[in-house]
């Protein structure tokens, strides 16, 4: 089961969110803070991160810099009233999966959750898969390279 971390200042928005997500057979959990999010971070497995942009202490912006750094496999998706442009492209520029504008249509996020899921999965698959690659032309030029030092100290010997 996906585990979804929603991040809000206000409780209304907490509870439909959740109750939405957990009605679509996601494991939720809910923070009201920067804060609160970053230590639930740490601690747990999140797949996927819905947060608010304007919050109290510190910015959703913030805490999508931090995620993205500090946990690059989760999603991330903006909830917000905020349809400011610069601010969309700071949150876009961090890697975000999807920007859903308050007030939303229940659909909306549903549909912008499973394509985060969807991209999600697919960014890791590429990862793994561009590390397998590397790590085979790595053994691969080694191999080049034991066999090209035979090639030579063979020559030198015929000489």
């Amino acid at each position: 089961m996906s585990r979804i971390l929603i991040v809000d200042d206000e409780k209304p928005v907490l509870r439909v969110l959740r109750r939405l997500l957990e009605e679509e057979g996601y494991r939720c959990s809910v923070a009201s803070s920067v804060h609160q999010a970053k230590n639930l971070l740490a601690k747990n497995n999140f797949e996927l991160l819905l947060t608010d942009i304007i919050m109290p202490e510190e910015s959703g912006i913030d805490l999508l810099r931090h995620t993205a750094r500090n946990y690059p496999d989760v999603g991330l998706i903006v909830v917000s009233i905020v349809g400011d442009e610069s601010v969309m492209q700071d949150a876009l520029d961090v890697g975000l999966y999807g920007y859903i504008v308050k007030p939303f249509e229940p659909n909306q996020v549903r549909v912008c959750v499973e394509n985060a899921f969807r991209r999600r999965k697919l960014e890791i698959y590429n990862r793994k898969y561009r590390s397998n690659l590397e790590k085979q032309v790595e053994e691969r030029t080694a191999a080049l390279q034991a066999n090209l030092a035979k090639l030579t100290e063979t020559e030198a010997k015929l000489r």
